[in-house]
Formats: structure tokens, C-alpha cells, sequence
């Protein structure tokens, strides 16, 4: 409630995280890939994603944690992003959507998962910024049903 009302009367635009922190601290990973080659790292400050916006290759960049503003304010900059889909990033209440961008796609979605030991279905907020060179996704925590996918990339296996 106290986040909403920080929000209230805010300029759009203005990046608020509005959500539960899920995480102490944001995890930056990145997966570089090209049809021959494949580099993953994990990354302790963000402005080191610079250097993965152009490779020549594809580079899939995973933000999990939301709550550091800093963190959407720096790569907004380094990618160009609008400051509104920085904010829907940021907003975990945000509908599931589709927007074209002129240089990317902006996506929000949400995952479900089961609670075995809390005997409940909780749900996650993941966004996708997507440019012609770079993939961004943003989680609220760690863990996602995309394992199966960087594995087919570490494995070379189809077009992805």
C-alpha cells in the first residue's frame, strides 16, 4: 500500500518499483550467442551490459530483482528505453501485453508457480525488451521455466 502511494501522483515515467522484493540483491546474467559460439557471464555491475549491446551476436541479458531503480535508470540509458516501459518493468501489478516499440518489442507476461510447502500457486512478473541484437529479462526472483531454453543454446541445437 505504501509503495502505491508513492506512486500516486507521480509524472508518468517516474520509476518506482511497486512489488514485494523478492530477492536481497539483483543478479545480472548474460548469454551471448551466435550460431558458432556461445559466452555466458554473470555480471556484478551494470554498466559492464555495455559491452554486450553490439557483439554481432544475440546477447540475452537477465535481470532478476526488481527493486533496484538504479539498475532500470542505467540500462534505460545504455539501451535507449523508453522511461514508460521502465516503469511497467517495474510495476509487478502490470497486465500482460505486446507492445512494438520502433527499435524493440516490450513484453509482459506472468508465470505461475506452485508452492509445494506453502500449498499455493504464486505468480511472477517477467518482461522482455527485444531489439534486433539483445534480449533483456526482467524476473522478480531467481529460477524461471526458461532453463530449457538456455540449454538448447549452450548445446547449439536449432534456431533460436
Amino acid at each position: 500500500m505504501i509503495q502505491m502511494l508513492k506512486k500516486a501522483g507521480s509524472a508518468p515515467g517516474t520509476l518506482i518499483h511497486l512489488g514485494d522484493k523478492k530477492l536481497e540483491n539483483v543478479r545480472i546474467r548474460v548469454i551471448d550467442y551466435s550460431p558458432d559460439s556461445i559466452v555466458e557471464e554473470e555480471l556484478a555491475d551494470i554498466q559492464d551490459v555495455a559491452s554486450f549491446k553490439n557483439t554481432g551476436h544475440v546477447s540475452w541479458i537477465n535481470i532478476d530483482g526488481l527493486h533496484d531503480v538504479s539498475v532500470f535508470e542505467q540500462i534505460g540509458e545504455i539501451f535507449d528505453i523508453h522511461p514508460l516501459v521502465l516503469e511497467d518493468c517495474l510495476n509487478t501489478r502490470q497486465r500482460p501485453k505486446l507492445d512494438d516499440h520502433e527499435s524493440y518489442l516490450f513484453i509482459v507476461m506472468k508465470m505461475f508457480y506452485i508452492n509445494k510447502e506453502a500449498r499455493s500457486i504464486e505468480r511472477e512478473q517477467i518482461s522482455f525488451v527485444m531489439g534486433n541484437s539483445y534480449v533483456l529479462s526482467f524476473q522478480e526472483r531467481e529460477g524461471d521455466v526458461f532453463a530449457l531454453v538456455r540449454d538448447r543454446l549452450r548445446q547449439g541445437k536449432g534456431k533460436i
